[in-house]
């Protein structure tokens, strides 16, 4: 499988996923779904707690790029436009692999 994404496009969270099929030809290999998860959002953060590289400390970090470790915790937080009644509570998931 391929690394599946969040993306901000035009105000709204989109989810594109891409599948791979070992057992079709490699010009077909590819399934692509895409889906728009919330319309119109001001702002959307992703925060990340653990320890990129070992020495380093345990605290939250902004972004988590180019890190072989995974962080303990995502922490994603939406805010919608001046008006919009909606409320996001932030969200905090923790990555558990066994």
């Amino acid at each position: 499988e391929k690394v599946s994404e969040f993306k901000q496009k035009k105000n709204a969270l989109i989810f594109q996923q891409s599948l791979f099929r070992h057992d079709l030809q490699s010009t077909q290999n590819y399934t692509k779904e895409v889906r728009t998860l919330i319309f119109n959002i001001k702002d959307l953060k992703f925060r990340y707690y653990g320890t990129p590289k070992k020495g380093m400390p345990k605290k939250w970090y902004d972004s988590w790029e180019n890190f072989s470790n995974l962080p303990d915790l995502v922490s994603i937080n939406i805010k919608f436009p001046k008006g919009d009644s909606r409320q996001w509570h932030q969200m905090l998931v923790e990555l558990k692999l066994s």
